[in-house]
């Protein structure tokens, strides 16, 4: 089983990145971040993913993976890279 993040887990591409390592046999989503939905569930920012069991947390709050992907923005990927690739 491969571990995976996805950092800005509440936006589109996010919520989609979700849905598919949640429903892949070979993935194991541990963790989830949001800046603005912090601490609410990955139910909250997207309703289908409500029977899902996991909390959004910080970026900052990173957990070491197997797979880190990041759903942000280009620019905000590209600032916090250094950090992200020190986490996982």
């Amino acid at each position: 089983m491969v571990t995976a993040s996805v950092v800005g887990a509440s936006g589109f591409a996010g919520g989609e990145l979700c849905r598919l390592l949640v429903d892949h046999p070979e993935f194991e989503l541990v963790q989830a971040t949001s800046r603005s939905k912090e601490n609410r569930t990955l139910g909250h920012a997207h309703p289908n993913l409500r029977d899902v069991d996991l909390r959004l947390s910080s970026p900052e709050e990173l957990e070491g993976v197997d797979v880190l992907f990041a759903a942000t923005p280009h620019g905000v990927s590209m600032a916090e890279i250094d950090r992200f690739q020190d986490a996982a």
